[in-house]
């Protein structure tokens, strides 16, 4: 039998172009955070030296010649550290790029250290040496780069002194070269760092891997767990993981947590609306975390939006509810229940030459509703708590008077509506407990009291759908859909309308930002069940 001679990572690894020793994303930023911190160091010290030159030759007896090239030579340091940060600040520059430019600054600023040193007379080892060793800590490179880097920074500073000593006006002591030799031993021992932070980075890469797929960086936490931008490590396609902590799905026998796991993946993965994020994969991580594996969407979720614009005009909620039940409908009629349909976990998308495309998204938690017995339960952890989201509890998932199904759902959409034309929950509270009791117990009002205007039908639709039984609200997804369809508008939303709004409002800066917020989750509250008569 002939055996392969490269693995699926390795044919991965060439096709990208990257090796497995890359850093991941999160830490390449991190890394550009810490060489801002030394970049702001330098450029105050710069500063100093500049300073000293041309107001303090006087009291440190500098001769005018040395101290107006030494002026030069740390304003041209300052200005390229100016140049530098200003770059990094910018935020445009890919951070790989930032990290390596960063090889060539070190070079600049040995030489500008080397030419100091001379000036200033210093004994000992050189800070040419100390920056060498220490460059690998701030900018990780691979050990190519980092030798090249501080052999040529070793390099620089026999030029340094060769030019301060041919500029000098005064005599000067006898030339030491044990200093450059020490530079060039530096350079050398400048590996260890750098071997240290590439094996670190390998480690980080190990952890992080999800089956076929690695993660690069983190979009966001929340009650549940984390969510991280991935890729698959052999097709280079993006896509969102969240991880979910075991603890997070009751204290069951880790056996039946990981059955039911894998029972409810694959039924959500057999979903096929259109406006439910796809499933790509899951599984078990090495800490025993269960993850998911979604497609990576570009919008905004609809809680970010209505911060960010105010309420929604009634023709586009309609337009954007019947997405959602699309989605909804879809999921109940495979006995799927979502339990934690909220703004938050709607998206608004782009997709092609399509606007508000909408995304319902966290079906990682949904619960098959097998029988009324298995429903009556759905919502309970292990030790008979409640999982949810308060403003957008239906009243049977907190008293357990009647079984949760899609009409539980229902309910949510209800409370999403009335946000979305209002900016404002269905009852406000100050505790969880507080709000959960509230959509027990109270009685809601109109959205259209809230000063908004809202047609007389989608009023009644909203209320419908908050009835306290479930009995009382539409019968399922599609046909509060249909219903939806019926409310008269003076000018229907559609696709045209979309896309001028977002032309004019969201701008490919802002879309590309909202990215960064796509599956993240806000915290999901846990409530104690209420007791029923």
């Amino acid at each position: 039998m002939t055996t392969l001679p490269v693995t699926l990572s390795d044919v991965a690894q060439r096709i990208s172009g990257t090796h497995d020793s890359a850093m991941p994303d999160d830490l390449r930023q991190a890394a550009v955070l810490r060489l801002y911190v030394l970049l702001k160091i330098l450029f105050l010290l710069h500063a100093g030296s500049v300073l000293l030159n041309l107001v303090g030759s006087g009291f440190f007896d500098f001769s005018p010649g040395c101290a107006i090239l030494g002026a030069v030579h740390h304003g041209f340091g300052l200005v390229i550290t100016g140049v530098f940060l200003a770059l990094i600040r910018r935020g445009r520059t890919q951070a790989e790029t930032l990290l390596n430019w960063a090889l060539a600054y070190q070079v600049v600023t040995c030489f500008v250290a080397a030419y100091a040193e001379q000036a200033q007379g210093t004994g000992g080892i050189s800070i040419v040496a100390v920056l060498i060793l220490m460059f690998p800590l701030f900018v990780p490179r691979d050990v190519t780069k980092t030798l090249v880097a501080g052999g040529l920074s070793a390099l620089v500073a026999p030029l340094a002194v060769v030019l301060f000593r041919s500029m000098a006006t005064r005599p000067l002591p006898e030339f030491d070269v044990v200093p450059l030799v020490m530079n060039f031993l530096f350079a050398g021992f400048a590996v260890v760092p750098s071997k240290v932070m590439a094996h670190l980075a390998r480690q980080v890469k190990t952890a992080r891997r999800m089956g076929a797929y690695e993660l690069t960086s983190k979009l966001g936490a929340g009650g549940m767990g984390e969510v991280w931008r991935a890729r698959h490590r052999l097709l280079r396609r993006p896509a969102a993981i969240k991880l979910i902590r075991p603890e997070a799905l009751g204290r069951n026998d880790a056996n039946l947590v990981l059955s039911r796991f894998e029972r409810e993946a694959q039924a959500t993965a057999g979903l096929e609306s259109p406006h439910t994020v796809e499933l790509y994969d899951f599984g078990v991580a090495q800490d025993n975390s269960l993850y998911y594996v979604m497609e990576l969407l570009n919008g905004q979720n609809l809680e970010s939006h209505v911060v960010e614009f105010g309420p929604l005009p009634p023709e586009r909620v309609i337009y954007i509810l019947r997405q959602v039940l699309d989605s909804l409908d879809d999921a109940h009629s495979r006995g799927l229940v979502h339990r934690d349909i909220k703004p938050a976990n709607i998206l608004i998308c782009r997709k092609g030459r399509q606007y508000d495309f909408v995304k319902v998204v966290d079906f990682g938690l949904v619960r098959i509703t097998a029988d009324a017995e298995q429903a009556s339960k759905i919502t309970e952890t292990g030790d008979g708590k409640i999982l949810g989201t308060p403003a957008y509890l239906a009243p049977e998932s907190v008293t357990g008077s009647d079984p949760v199904d899609g009409r539980s759902d229902l309910y949510a959409v209800g409370c999403v509506a009335y946000y979305l034309l209002t900016g404002h929950n269905v009852f406000e509270a100050n505790s969880a407990m507080s709000m959960a009791v509230a959509h027990a117990t109270e009685t809601p009002q109109a959205p259209s009291t809230r000063g908004v205007a809202v047609p007389r039908a989608l009023d009644a639709l909203i209320l419908q759908c908050l009835r306290k039984r479930p009995s009382e609200r539409p019968h399922d997804a599609y046909a509060l859909s249909q219903e939806l369809a019926r409310v008269p508008v003076e000018r229907p939303w559609d696709n045209e309308r979309a896309e001028a709004f977002w032309t004019g409002h969201l701008s490919d800066k802002a879309f590309i930002d909202a990215t960064r917020t796509v599956h993240s989750e806000a915290p999901t509250a846990i409530v104690e069940p209420l007791m029923t008569a």
